[in-house]
Order: structure tokens, then sequence, then C-alpha cells
């Protein structure tokens, strides 16, 4: 089983969004939280169009989530 890469989405506009999908497509990316100050307390996956919530909710505090989330990226 491989190791999965935890990355924290910064900014979920146009660009952001993609990049997210892209995570999402590869079983080895894994995403663990997101930051941005629009859409705050709402899901990522509800944010970039999924019919589906990935259990990470969007916050606009980078320094609370990094307190709280560990990620590699």
């Amino acid at each position: 089983m491989v190791e999965k890469i935890k990355v924290i989405l910064y900014g979920l506009g146009a660009l952001g969004k993609r990049i997210a999908r892209f995570v999402l497509e590869k079983e080895w990316l894994e995403i663990v939280g997101a930051v941005d100050i629009i859409n705050v307390g709402e899901d990522v996956g509800e944010i970039i169009g999924l019919e589906r919530k990935l259990g990470v909710t969007l916050t606009k505090d980078p320094n609370d989530l990094f307190h709280r989330v560990t990620a590699d990226i």
C-alpha cells in the first residue's frame, strides 16, 4: 500500500478548484485541509462541484488549520 501525500489547498478560485480535482484523481494524494476567504465553513467537495462531501471544511485561518492538520504539501 502506498502512503498518501497529504495536501492542504490554499485558495479555491478557478485554478484552485482544478487543482483540487487533480488531487482527487490521484490515489496517492489526499486533501486534508483548505484555506480561502470565500465559502468558509463549506465542504470542499461541494465547493468544487462534486455531488458528495469530502469531509474537509474550508477555513479562512491558515494558522489554526496548520496547528490542527498535518500535511506534506
